[in-house]
């Protein structure tokens, strides 16, 4: 997937680091497996290479999180859930 598609039209591009609008979160329940993958990731790395930890702990948080982007031009949020192959799609009421 190297862009998501907005109701809008808006096309969001995933091939740009850092990703525009972007956000990640997880369920707090899971706060202490997170930790102990950040941990075993950082423990595989000798600590003087930096970007070497850097990417084991990206590597490490990339299969524990979920992502939402927020569209440029309607403010329409895109739920991205991990282990989930769909989309959904939330516009503010009012």
């Amino acid at each position: 997937m190297q862009q998501i598609e907005c109701r809008c039209g808006n096309k969001i591009s995933l091939s740009e680091i850092p990703v525009q609008g972007e956000f990640v979160f997880f369920p707090g329940e899971e706060w202490d497996s997170i930790v102990e993958a950040l941990v075993a990731a950082a423990c595989r790395v000798t600590a003087q290479d930096r970007v070497i930890l850097g990417e084991a702990l990206s590597d490490a948080l990339a299969v524990k999180v979920s992502h939402f982007y927020r569209c440029s031009q309607c403010a329409r949020l895109i739920l991205s859930m991990r282990g989930k192959g769909q989309l959904e799609y939330y516009k503010e009421e009012g």
